[in-house]
């Protein structure tokens, strides 16, 4: 198996499920943020760093979790 370094700072990319963009909401509006949402590419794609799609979905990222939060369950990272 083949390894590669990501930085937490790097941006990823994903396509969140219809309850991953509740859960979005929900965390947002938990810090009192008020959010129009992510930006949406054509394709279906958002972005973020790293680091605060952990913030944000690392709870829910778990085996047996029948709520998908990112559609087929991926997230593409940058190779640098």
């Amino acid at each position: 198996m083949n390894y590669h370094t990501v930085n937490l700072n790097a941006k990823v990319r994903f396509r969140l499920t219809d309850e991953g963009g509740d859960h979005y909401k929900r965390n947002r509006e938990s810090y009192g943020i008020e959010s129009s949402g992510l930006h949406v590419d054509p394709d279906g794609w958002s972005e973020l760093q790293l680091y605060e799609l952990m913030n944000i979905f690392g709870s829910q990222t778990f085996h047996g979790n029948p709520q998908k939060m990112f559609v087929d369950n991926d997230i593409q990272v940058p190779h640098e």
